[in-house]
């Protein structure tokens, strides 16, 4: 595959999981589903690449219920503003952490905030982090499962992707010789 952003990501070697690490904390399901994409071309070594994302997600959930365990009596707008969005899901934390930490992972915006929640309301971290554990695994199952097979499956599109390229190409030329043989015809109308 030519690329020059791909090349530098190769060129990387160690570093590159690094990096995929320190994203996770930040953003998980695009990094996640990339990754997974270029897992499945060979651009990444399986082992180190689902080390570098799983702690990466891990340390990220724990940064999150750190934060909610510190932070969550100061009354500053953007912890009103977690505390708003999360609050109602907190007899679902309390009841079923599980459930609610892996639903959470496939919201987009939401997780964060319920893990800043569960940080504020939880008094066993332990058990909590064992729950986040397993639904991490299973988010990074789903997701990752469809990044590595959309990986897998480009292979097999980008043969059919010339022939639309090519299908393309006389679309436009046959759009603009339409369009002028319209115009020409409307022009003797007038």
């Amino acid at each position: 595959m030519e690329s020059i952003i791909l090349n530098h990501i190769v060129d990387l070697h160690g570093w590159r999981y690094v990096i995929i690490f320190l994203i996770m904390i930040v953003e998980g399901d695009i990094a996640l589903f990339t990754t997974m994409f270029l897992l499945s071309m060979g651009l990444f070594a399986p082992l180190p690449l689902l080390v570098a994302i799983f702690g990466g997600a891990m340390t990220g959930d724990l940064c999150w219920f750190i934060g909610g365990r510190i932070f969550a009596k100061i009354d500053r707008w953007p912890v009103r503003f977690v505390n708003k969005l999360a609050s109602p899901f907190d007899s679902h934390i309390a009841e079923r952490p599980m459930h609610t930490l892996f639903i959470s992972k496939y919201v987009y915006g939401i997780h964060h905030a319920i893990m800043f929640r569960a940080g504020a309301l939880h008094d066993k971290a332990q058990e909590f982090f064992k729950d986040d554990i397993l639904a991490t695994l299973l988010w990074m199952l789903t997701i990752g499962g469809l990044g590595y097979l959309s990986g897998a499956s480009f292979g097999h599109f980008k043969y059919y992707l010339r022939y639309g390229e090519v299908a393309l190409f006389i679309a436009v030329i046959l759009f603009v010789i339409i369009s002028h043989v319209v115009a020409a015809k409307s022009r003797k109308k007038l």
